[in-house]
């Protein structure tokens, strides 16, 4: 059983994201709307077949992998598929997914974590090599709801980028001192020892 709920981020303030509650605290993305227009967008695509598609489960991201909603589809190997970002922001913005379902990177297989990194890789090349406009590339992936994940399976955004183009990640990037990032360090490398120790 699941109930809809509606999240609305900072980082998308005229988004709101529809989503399935379901009993155990797993959140399923389902679809956005902008405040600016009266369109729903479920993922890549609003047809009657997506919808029943996306009834079974819950995520857009498995049924694109299965064949069931529309996609624009630039690569897809036995465990990833990649495709055009229904939102691009720049043309060119591609998304690389896991075919099997993660809902973040806790969810995720190392070995399904290797293969999207590797077809990011070599998209991110080919977007240079494509005649779209691309100076750079950014790689991102938002891993909860505090990092803006919005559609609840694992994705990596390769993102083209160009002088002046309108994306922006904000933040107070000051220096810190040597021993504040040697204690941060430390703790980290626990969090580390604590991820080996479970996998035993």
């Amino acid at each position: 059983m699941y109930r809809a709920i509606e999240v609305q981020t900072d980082a998308f303030p005229t988004t709101i994201i529809t989503a399935r509650l379901h009993e155990d605290g797993r959140r399923d993305g389902i679809r956005s709307r902008s405040h600016d227009s009266s369109d729903v967008v479920i993922g890549t695509g609003t047809s009657e077949r997506e919808e029943a598609a996306v009834a079974g489960d819950g995520c857009i991201f498995c049924a694109i992998g299965r064949g069931e909603a529309d996609a624009s589809i630039v690569h897809e190997d036995d465990s990833v598929i990649a495709f055009m970002d229904l939102r691009p922001v720049n043309p060119g913005h591609l998304l690389v997914v896991p075919k099997t379902h993660a809902v973040g990177l806790e969810d995720l297989q190392e070995d399904d974590g290797v293969q999207v990194w590797k077809v990011a890789h070599r998209l991110g090349r080919a977007l240079r090599r494509s005649g779209l406009r691309c100076e750079g590339v950014n790689l991102l992936l938002a891993d909860g709801e505090a990092a803006f994940q919005e559609v609840f399976h694992v994705h990596l955004h390769v993102i083209p980028r160009f002088a002046g183009d309108p994306f922006r990640i904000g933040a107070d990037w000051r220096d810190h001192e040597r021993e504040q990032l040697d204690e941060t360090s430390a703790v980290v490398r626990s969090g580390l020892a604590a991820l080996d120790a479970s996998q035993r």
